[in-house]
């Protein structure tokens, strides 16, 4: 069965974007839908969906987003934003629920993983786990030659997540968040066709 066409972003997206701009939007969009069948078929029937943002998600996104980093919830027009470049997508449960987040941008051949979190009565799970999934098999099906994030020093239970998916810390950033915990880790992961072989020592 084919796979079904990639929706066009919405309108007020288009709007403000043309041309080179526009045709890498639907170029990202079509490899989160990608990666979204990807990972739902390795979850097996999971009674989730990973799906672009919507603005009816908003208010379910910023509330998420503030339980997660109280220290510094997300800049207010940084989900539109998110949005409009097709870098931003939500799990939705069967009833429609949003049960969290994940925020990534395409920067040359980087993938940054920019906000990734579960609703707090989810947590637990596994979901972020598959959020994580996610945007890994999106890094690769952009073409990514690696996928990087930042996670708090102290964060220790989303490190434990991340160095399991095979995330490794590449640095520490001092001073990166301007409360709590300001310490950063950077951690970072190779992709797809430019992950070293098994066995070749690198």
């Amino acid at each position: 069965m084919s796979p079904p066409p990639t929706p066009a972003p919405p309108a007020a997206a288009q709007a403000s974007l043309a041309g080179a701009d526009l045709r890498e939007a639907l170029r990202l969009a079509a490899a989160g839908e990608r990666a979204a069948r990807a990972t739902a078929a390795e979850a097996g029937n999971p009674g989730w969906r990973i799906a672009p943002m919507r603005g009816a998600d908003l208010v379910a996104v910023r509330a998420i987003d503030a339980a997660a980093f109280p220290h510094n919830p997300w800049q207010t027009g940084g989900y539109p934003a998110a949005m409009a470049r097709r870098g931003a997508y939500v799990m939705r449960l069967a009833d429609g629920t949003v049960a969290g987040l994940h925020v990534v941008r395409s920067d040359a051949d980087v993938l940054h993983l920019v906000q990734l979190a579960v609703r707090d009565d989810l947590q637990g799970l596994t979901l972020g786990r598959w959020l994580l999934r996610w945007g890994l098999l999106y890094a690769n099906e952009t073409g990514a030659s690696r996928a990087v994030l930042h996670v708090r020093e102290d964060n220790a239970r989303a490190i434990a997540v991340y160095l399991a998916a095979g995330l490794h810390v590449s640095r520490r950033i001092e001073n990166h968040y301007e409360t709590g915990c300001r310490a950063a880790l950077q951690m970072e992961i190779v992709c797809g066709a430019h992950a070293p072989a098994a066995g070749d020592g690198r």
